[in-house]
């Protein structure tokens, strides 16, 4: 893992200077996803962990076609949306937080059993959302002005934690969420503090553009 972090340090930025102010969208962006991992394809393909936090990566390519991953990290990043075609059959772990992510894509990976969006700009949990192993989904600081209790509890049958902190919500909503948790005898934690106020990325200034570290 070692081994693999270091290349990924060392290549990514020679790709994104590359690529320079002149970048004309995700066409670029994916082609630069691409070069940075020319020459290292089959390391990676070995691997089951992939960290890039910090890398001003604005979108993913699909498919990524990488098998043997379990977990991928990409927080802190300039990602606008998530393809619905990741490639990531064992993917059981994704880390997005603190990006610029609007909608969620109905077909995730099946396995995920933990999805980190939160510090995004999410609106909507989508209907057609369905994760079957999914025990933990964490929402916090985004702009959900709603969520359907009985849907959630049908969308996600073995969810243990949802983290709904600094959403728009209404308390009579998380309430409803509670109450309908508790009847269908589904042991749910459900953290939901500082509701009521949209939230805006932490990260990101008022024009939601990238803040200074």
């Amino acid at each position: 893992m070692k081994k693999l972090m270091f290349i990924f340090l060392f290549v990514i930025p020679l790709c994104e200077a590359a690529a320079g102010p002149d970048s004309k969208g995700k066409q670029e962006d994916t082609a630069s996803w691409d070069q940075a991992v020319q020459g290292i394809q089959n390391i990676i393909q070995q691997e089951t962990e992939l960290f890039l936090h910090d890398r001003q990566i604005t979108a993913i390519p699909s498919p990524l076609g990488l098998p043997n991953l379990h977990v991928l990290a990409l927080e802190h990043n300039l990602i606008t949306d998530v393809p619905e075609n990741l490639g990531l059959p064992n993917l059981d772990r994704l880390l997005l937080s603190s990006n610029q992510i609007v909608d969620i894509p109905g077909n995730l990976p099946n396995n995920l059993r933990r999805l980190h969006l939160d510090n995004n700009r999410i609106s909507v949990i989508p209907e057609s959302l369905e994760l079957l192993l999914l025990e933990r989904l964490y929402l916090s600081k985004n702009q959900i002005g709603h969520v359907n209790p009985q849907r959630i509890l049908a969308q996600f049958p073995m969810l243990t934690h949802l983290f709904l902190n600094q959403n728009p919500l209404t308390q009579k909503n998380v309430d409803e969420l509670k109450a309908a948790a508790q009847q269908a005898n589904r042991h749910i934690t459900i953290t939901a503090r500082n509701i009521g106020k949209q939230c805006l990325p932490e990260d990101y200034g008022g024009d939601l553009k990238p803040a200074k570290r």
